[in-house]
């Protein structure tokens, strides 16, 4: 189902480059962590999720499971990263220089 050029991730493949169940990917879909696209296959659809998906679900997952911020808070810190990189910076070499900038509160 992989074509050559295409740099898009099954559920599967997704999940183990993260390191999260396949549930727990599903509802980071549902609260817009990440946003897989669809492709129908006959009459089945497939997510399909990008490398910046799998970035950010990566970063989201060691904020909750290691720094033990909570969901919101990681999306939160997440979302600021994300607004450093539009300034020219890359968020994800940059992640943890905006921690300090955070209230404790999202711990």
């Amino acid at each position: 189902m992989k074509d050559m050029n295409d740099n898009r991730f099954g559920t599967v493949e997704a999940v183990k480059k993260i390191g999260i169940s396949s549930e727990r990917l599903r509802y980071w879909e549902r609260v817009g962590i990440v946003k897989p696209i669809y492709i129908q296959c006959g009459t089945r659809k497939f997510r399909r999720f990008s490398q910046e998906d799998i970035i950010k679900a990566a970063l989201i997952k060691k904020l909750v499971d290691k720094d033990k911020y909570t969901l919101e808070g990681a999306k939160r810190k997440l979302k600021v990263t994300h607004a450093i990189n539009n300034s020219g910076y890359q968020w994800a070499l940059k992640f943890g220089s905006i921690e300090k900038s955070l209230p404790p509160s999202d711990r």
